[in-house]
């Protein structure tokens, strides 16, 4: 089995949600237009999008449950020049938050929540709408799967995933997006919009600004792959990583990726 995480952290792997950069760029529009105070990024994986969070804050915390990818995203930010702006935490993998309330002007997640447990993915929402402020946003991009699905082909595919790469395509509670809204909801999150990421235009990830740090953190991408090459056995490995991403893959539409923008529910 390929674990696919540890590859992608050795490999500094970026933007391999639906959409990849394109969806980066519309998750980061979304952002409050006064983002005063910190922004917190959950699964910050090896720190791409953290990064490009910079410019809208001047702090912002990477928080990852594997230390593997936590070396690789402060790699990524010392090679950047913005290691003082961004914070590195470790969290736990049980879905629980290190903060106090309301601590956030914004929270941003992508592809993390579909690939947790039932209950990890529940209480990790309600972390979220505790942490954010009023009047915060929490943004998301996560892969669901399509109404039509049948549910055992659904099963069959996590279960595919989960043998070729360790971990599952989407979780299957909750499951399609209304099921996606309804728990967003009764976790304290009100929906102020849903995109599907197919929808984007193919060049959406151009319309961005300060390229000379987003171009700096695509050199790191390229470097780490390039140095995981090398290494030995490098080729071999990265050969069994695209068989398994081809195995895993679904041979008929039946996921969707969907961009999430929520805000905490006052009371």
């Amino acid at each position: 089995m390929v674990h696919l995480l540890d590859t992608l952290a050795a490999r500094g792997g970026a933007s391999l949600h639906a959409r990849g950069r394109a969806a980066t760029t519309a998750l980061l529009d979304e952002l409050p237009s006064d983002c005063a105070g910190p922004v917190l990024e959950i699964g910050c994986g090896t720190g791409e999008t953290s990064v490009q969070l910079c410019r809208y804050t001047d702090t912002v915390v990477a928080a990852d449950a594997s230390a593997a990818m936590l070396m690789s995203a402060c790699g990524r930010f010392r090679w950047c020049g913005v290691g003082q702006r961004l914070h590195a935490l470790q969290v736990s993998g049980d879905g629980s938050l290190p903060f106090a309330p309301a601590t956030f002007a914004a929270v941003v997640i992508e592809s993390v929540l579909a690939i947790q447990r039932p209950d990890t993915l529940l209480r990790l929402v309600g972390e979220c709408s505790r942490v954010v402020k009023r009047g915060g946003r929490v943004i998301a991009n996560e892969t669901v799967w399509m109404a039509r699905t049948p549910r055992k082909l659904a099963e069959e595919i996590n279960q595919t995933a989960a043998t070729s790469v360790g971990l599952i395509q989407a979780v299957l509670t909750p499951f399609d997006i209304n099921d996606w809204v309804e728990m967003f909801e009764s976790s304290g999150l009100n929906l102020i919009r849903k995109q599907r990421l197919d929808d984007l235009a193919s060049d959406h990830d151009l319309r961005t600004t300060n390229r000379g740090l987003i171009i700096r953190s695509r050199a790191y991408t390229a470097w780490r792959r390039l140095r995981a090459l090398m290494e030995s056995g490098g080729i071999a490995k990265h050969l069994r990583l695209t068989r398994a991403l081809a195995e895993v893959a679904p041979t008929q539409p039946c996921l969707e990726g969907i961009l999430f923008v929520l805000e905490p529910i006052s009371t």
